[in-house]
């Protein structure tokens, strides 16, 4: 009987987990991100500078790579503290401000080679150049007012810019928890209050209570992201043949 040989090589397992990455990055249920719809397509970044230490990367990410999006002095991209490796890669989550204050669904993964060297950015960024306003009209606890949170529950708020569907931008509270709706209270929602009117603009619900079914297209994949090398296990049927 023939061995069959079930091991892959280190190439084909880079690329399903590069590809992986992809996919989790694209998919990622980013605050209304669905509705909005972002192009998350990788931009390489050739012959950069070696970033060894967080300090360097915030500093790259916040000029460097501001410039890359031609981004002005109002809008600017920072980093989250917490950095992951997956693979050979340094992945370093990057959100954009303006005037300071986060924009919901700015965000995007900086994929640093093995040298620390940043090779791809998934996402794109671009300028916020006129809102309804900049400063709330509403304090925090007058739009929180506005809801009915359950008791003895904690929420949490910020103040955001959030992306309307027709292509503006709002200055608004963003609370988190667990709010009223026609069915009761309900767990971990995410709720978006105009800074101006109280008016609701938003309420993404972060629990599941149906089945999500996924199909994933490995093939329409690997022509979108143009990665030409195999990434798809043998089948089973040609499996047997080699026993």
């Amino acid at each position: 009987m023939k061995k069959t040989n079930f091991s892959f090589s280190k190439r084909r397992i880079a690329g399903m987990l590069w590809l992986g990455l992809l996919f989790s990055f694209q998919l990622e249920p980013t605050l209304a991100a669905e509705k909005i719809g972002v192009n998350r397509a990788p931009k390489p970044l050739e012959n950069q500078s070696i970033l060894s230490s967080a300090a360097e990367r915030k500093a790259w990410v916040k000029n460097a790579l501001s410039a890359q999006f031609n981004l002005d002095e109002h809008n600017t991209l920072d980093t989250k503290d917490q950095e992951q490796l997956l693979n050979s890669f340094r992945v370093v989550s990057v959100f954009q401000k303006y005037n300071k204050v986060p924009v919901v669904n700015g965000e995007s993964r900086l994929l640093l080679n093995e040298k620390n060297q940043p090779a791809y950015v998934l996402g794109k960024h671009g300028n916020i150049s006129s809102t309804s306003t900049t400063v709330p009209m509403l304090s925090e606890a007058d739009a929180l007012s506005r809801l009915q949170s359950a008791k003895e529950t904690d929420v949490a708020s910020r103040l955001v810019y959030w992306p309307s569907p027709e292509g503006h931008h709002v200055l608004a509270y963003e609370f988190e928890g667990e709010f009223t709706t026609k069915l009761g209270f309900a767990p971990s929602q995410r709720v978006f209050i105009d800074a101006s009117t109280g008016e609701e603009l938003d309420r993404i619900p972060l629990f599941h209570t149906a089945m999500h079914r996924q199909v994933n297209n490995f093939v329409a994949a690997c022509n979108e992201f143009k990665v030409k090398f195999p990434l798809i296990p043998p089948s089973p049927i040609a499996l047997k043949r080699e026993l």
